[in-house]
């Protein structure tokens, strides 16, 4: 085993990751950290129904997010289930469990902070 290497490799993860979150608007954001943590909690992937009624927005508005969100290389997974579209995170990127660590470093670069009405 190469520590090199294997430092090098975490060194770039680590600046992909910080350069992909702060690529995201401040809504977009919100919506991921949504599906994260919302996922997370329910242990199950979650509907644009879901995520819109607990953000309060429309399901056209999220549709258009999470465009977006894929657009950016997002580590989001869609499924269809019968009429509904269910979203959840790549279990590659489930497993790196860095998801409080995303939130704080995203608060560190914003001047105001996510709602606290969403629990982040």
């Amino acid at each position: 085993l190469n520590f090199e290497n294997v430092k090098k490799n975490l060194k770039n993860l680590d600046s992909d990751i910080k350069r992909f979150t702060l690529s995201l608007t401040n809504k977009e954001f919100l919506i991921f950290s949504t599906i994260y943590q919302q996922e997370e909690e329910l242990k199950r992937p979650i509907s644009y129904e879901e995520i819109g009624k607990k953000l309060k927005i429309s399901q056209t508005y999220l549709r258009d997010c999470i465009g977006d969100l894929m657009i950016k290389n997002a580590p989001i997974i869609k499924q269809k289930s019968s009429s509904k579209i269910f979203l959840s995170i790549k279990e590659e990127f489930r497993s790196l469990k860095i998801g409080d660590k995303i939130i704080n470093f995203r608060r560190s670069f914003n001047q105001t902070k996510l709602s606290d009405d969403f629990d982040l």
